[in-house]
């Protein structure tokens, strides 16, 4: 089974007939050329860098640490509001239940912010990009990020080796 990378989320993908990303739904065949220059890679932060500009491709021995922010969802707050909404929808008419629905689903909005911090290879004519640069998602304690493919053909075989 043959995926492509679609050059908007990086995702493994099997495109729409009309080129549509099943993932993104943006349409693969409009992607600007700088788009195909990067590609998803898995990152952790106890793994070794290649001295590589992780968004250039250009060697450097430049580590910068990356801090960010991303957004989790507090899972132990769940339960209570479950059982809250089994509580009213057996006691409540469905009527009234359908009126407490915006009310249920603004407590489901609980959001934590996780901060997160690899060191990660950027030249210095890179660094003016950092801020805006973000990981596509995170899994546990690694990490996918937009890299150009000349980093990534610079990492170690089991990291290349990625599903992404």
């Amino acid at each position: 089974m043959n995926l492509t990378e679609c050059p908007f989320c990086y995702a493994p993908i099997h495109p729409l007939a009309d080129g549509t990303c099943p993932a993104c739904r943006k349409n693969t065949r409009t992607a600007p050329p700088e788009n195909f220059q990067y590609t998803a890679a898995e990152l952790s932060a106890d793994q070794d860098f290649p001295a590589c500009c992780i968004l250039c491709g250009q060697d450097t021995e430049n580590i910068e640490l990356f801090v960010f922010s991303y957004d989790s969802h507090l899972g132990d707050r769940l339960d209570d509001a479950a059982y809250f909404a089994f509580l009213m929808f057996s006691v409540l008419t469905v009527g009234l239940g359908l009126f407490l629905l915006p009310l249920y689903r603004r407590r489901l909005r609980n959001y934590r912010q996780m901060t997160y911090a690899i060191n990660l290879p950027f030249c210095p004519a890179c660094l003016p990009a950092k801020p805006a640069y973000a990981p596509i998602t995170i899994e546990g304690s690694t990490y996918h990020f937009k890299v150009h493919k000349s980093f990534k053909a610079k990492l170690p075989p089991a990291a290349r080796g990625s599903i992404r």
